[in-house]
C-alpha cells in the first residue's frame, strides 16, 4: 500500500497492507495527546509493524513532535482514513456512560487502551496508571522559560465542556491572588500579570518540559494539561490541582480535583 500526502512532509510510506495498523480520531487536540502517546508504546513493542493515526490537519504537526524517534509511527490526515481504521476516540466504547468509568479518568483510559488493544491485535502496554502519563523526548526539551517558578496556572478554555464555568476574568483575578502572596507564576494564556506561554511561541510539549520546574500546576481539564502529566516532574511538582466537572485524575498521589475555581485557595492552604 502507497500512502502520501504532497502538502505534509515526511508522510510517505510504503508498506504491506497486513504490516500496517491504523487509527483514526475526529476529535480534538487533548484526545489526541493521549492516543499518541500509547501509541508511541506500542509502536516501540512491535518494531516491524508501522502504525498510522489520522487527525484533524491542525493537530498533524503538534503529534508528528511527538513521534520524531519513531520510524513506524506516524500520523496523516483524516481525510486519508482507510477502510478497516480503527476508532480511537476515548468514547468509542461508551465508557463516559457506563458506571466505573464515568467518574474516575483513570480507570476510563485504562479501559479504554485494553479495548483498543484488542482491536488492533497488539499488546496493551498501557495496565496502570504510571504507563497513563506522558513521555517522549520533547517533553526534556528547553524552552524560553525554563527558569523555576512556582506556579503553572493552565487557563486555556476547553473545548468539549469540561469546565463549563470558565471565565478568564477569575483566573486573572486568581494569578493577582497568587502574585500578591509572593509567588511566581506563568500561565497558558496572557493575563497581562505574568509570563504566558502563548506570548513567549512555546508549544504544548514545551509547555510539559517547563512543568518540571515548578512545584504547584493548576490547570483546566483541556490539552496543555496532557504534558504537564509526565514521569519527569514527579518529584518536583508537590501539589496538582485539575479544574473538571466530569471527571476526577488520579494520575498521581498529589492531583486533586475541583469543579469550582473558588476552591482552589482553600486547597492550596492544606496542600
Amino acid at each position: 500500500m502507497h500512502l502520501a500526502s504532497s502538502s505534509l512532509p515526511n508522510v510517505t510510506v510504503t508498506t504491506a497492507a497486513d504490516n500496517m495498523k491504523c487509527t483514526f480520531n475526529q476529535y480534538h487536540l487533548g484526545d489526541q495527546l493521549i492516543h499518541m502517546n500509547w501509541m508511541r508504546k506500542v509502536a516501540i513493542q512491535n518494531p516491524h509493524t508501522l502504525f498510522i493515526h489520522y487527525c484533524g490537519e491542525p493537530y498533524i504537526h503538534t503529534l508528528t513532535e511527538m513521534i520524531t524517534d519513531l520510524p513506524n509511527l506516524q500520523v496523516m490526515p483524516l481525510s486519508y482514513t482507510p477502510p478497516g481504521a480503527i476508532n480511537s476516540w476515548i468514547n468509542a466504547h461508551g465508557l463516559h456512560d457506563t458506571p466505573g468509568y464515568r467518574v474516575n479518568k483513570v480507570a476510563l483510559l485504562l479501559k479504554h487502551f485494553q479495548l483498543l488493544a484488542q482491536a488492533l491485535d497488539v499488546p496493551n502496554p498501557a495496565t496502570t496508571r504510571a504507563d497513563l502519563l506522558l513521555d517522549y523526548p520533547a517533553l526534556t526539551q528547553p524552552s524560553p522559560l525554563s527558569q523555576p517558578f512556582d506556579i503553572l496556572l493552565i487557563n486555556s478554555q476547553p473545548r468539549s465542556g469540561q469546565f463549563q464555568s470558565f471565565n478568564p476574568y477569575q483566573f486573572k483575578a486568581l494569578v493577582q491572588d497568587l502574585i500578591n502572596q509572593g509567588k511566581t507564576v506563568t500561565t497558558t494564556e496572557p493575563t497581562l500579570l505574568a509570563p504566558a506561554t502563548t506570548e513567549y511561541g512555546l508549544s504544548i510539549h514545551q509547555i510539559g518540559s517547563i512543568s518540571r520546574f515548578c512545584n504547584t500546576i493548576i490547570a483546566v481539564d483541556t490539552a496543555p494539561l496532557w504534558p504537564t502529566l509526565n514521569p519527569h516532574n514527579l518529584t518536583s511538582v508537590h501539589t496538582r490541582i485539575v479544574l473538571c466537572d466530569l471527571h476526577e485524575f488520579p494520575f498521581t498521589d498529589n492531583t486533586l480535583t475541583t469543579n469550582n475555581i473558588s476552591n482552589i485557595k482553600h486547597i492550596l492552604q492544606k496542600a
